[in-house]
């Protein structure tokens, strides 16, 4: 393999092999792994072994690794709770009608997502500090959403056309006289006037 870095193990085995069967059974696998991987992507940010986990959820680290290579249908949801916050995270679940349409998806997470912007908003007139870096994260969280936004519209069919344009003066005017806001400020500039 020598130094290339691949971004993820399908990428890996997609360079390694033209066999379609073993693409689509690693593929396969790791779909199975999705809260597994997120749960060990943590212990590796955490910088946290097997043993680290074990001790904190007090178990052996053997029945750490059997989890780590389970399907996520095959680990009980009370451990997958345990191996979260041993690595200081939380498992949250949700329950969604599988006949909900997409649009209707999304609507949903930006209700949640306003409920947390709310708070912080709150939290923002207990101190100045606070209100400093919450006004420099909203704009922040503006600029990423857009992207986020950008790159889906970038995946429109040819043809279609997708502009926005956004007055920022009032909020701009509120923003902290820190170097990250302003960086962050002249991107939004830079993005809104290409």
């Amino acid at each position: 393999m020598g130094d290339k870095a691949y971004t993820s193990i399908t990428d890996m085995v997609r360079d390694l092999t033209n066999d379609a069967e073993i693409i689509d059974a690693v593929e396969q696998g790791v779909g199975r792994q999705h809260i597994i991987g997120q749960l060990m992507a943590m212990r590796a940010v955490r910088g946290m072994s097997q043993s680290d986990v074990a001790d904190a959820m007090t178990c052996s680290q053997s029945r750490v690794s059997k989890m780590e290579n389970s399907a996520d249908n095959d680990v009980r949801y009370g451990d997958l709770q345990e191996y979260a916050r041993a690595v200081g995270c939380e498992l949250r679940c949700g329950v969604v009608p599988v006949d909900m349409e997409p649009a209707e998806r999304v609507k949903c997470s930006a209700s949640a997502v306003n409920s947390h912007l709310m708070r912080m908003a709150e939290l923002a007139h207990e101190d100045e500090d606070i209100a400093d870096a919450v006004t420099e994260f909203f704009l922040e969280a503006l600029f990423n959403f857009s992207m986020i936004v950008g790159r889906a519209a970038g995946s429109l069919p040819k043809g279609r056309k997708f502009s926005v344009r956004m007055d920022l003066d009032g909020f701009t005017k509120a923003i902290p006289e820190r170097p990250s806001a302003r960086k962050i400020e002249r991107k939004l500039t830079e993005t809104a006037n290409s």
